[in-house]
């Protein structure tokens, strides 16, 4: 399919059928304009972070999961009955001309659900939670059931009218 099909298809994009007509489409690289993957470990960034809280890891004990849980023990206690939920970090400093700075940052624990279209509308509510809080820069983590290309699909679609960038996150 070709790029302006494409970005046809993405303009009036609201729901998970309106997604599944082109996910399976070869996208010419030029349709990504805020999705991104990145290598690296998404804790490692100054801003934002997503902890998707995986159903087969309930004590956060494998992988980012328990990395995550380590540096901010009472992420495990978030109540992601709704999907989403987060917590901030406030961290005050003084910078090279001495004035106080601060960096306020959001960790978004996400329910990772089970299908794609789980995936879709928890997509959906980290960028309405994003908006609200004006945060434009969200790492999302690879997901372990899904193809990355796909995930990178799904990101631009629901983030790209919102001038929210995405990376997705990838091991080294």
């Amino acid at each position: 399919m070709e790029q302006a099909n494409i970005e046809r298809c993405l303009k009036g994009m609201v729901d998970y059928e309106d997604i599944k007509h082109i996910i399976d489409v070869e996208w010419p690289e030029e349709c990504f304009r805020c999705t991104n993957v990145v290598v690296g470990n998404p804790l490692s960034g100054k801003r934002n972070f997503n902890q998707w809280a995986r159903k087969e890891d309930p004590q956060m004990e494998q992988g980012l999961s328990k990395i995550c849980k380590q540096r901010y023990p009472e992420i495990q206690d978030i109540n992601t009955d709704q999907g989403i939920a987060y917590m901030t970090t406030m961290t005050k400093y003084k910078n090279t001309e001495g004035e106080v700075q601060t960096n306020e940052k959001y960790i978004f624990k996400v329910e990772s659900g089970e299908t794609s279209e789980d995936l879709w509308n928890r997509l959906k509510l980290l960028k309405q939670e994003m908006e609200k809080k004006e945060r434009y820069r969200v790492p999302i983590p690879k997901q372990e059931s899904m193809e990355q290309e796909v995930v990178k699909k799904f990101a631009e679609a629901v983030f790209r009218e919102f001038n929210i960038m995405v990376n997705i996150q990838t091991k080294k």
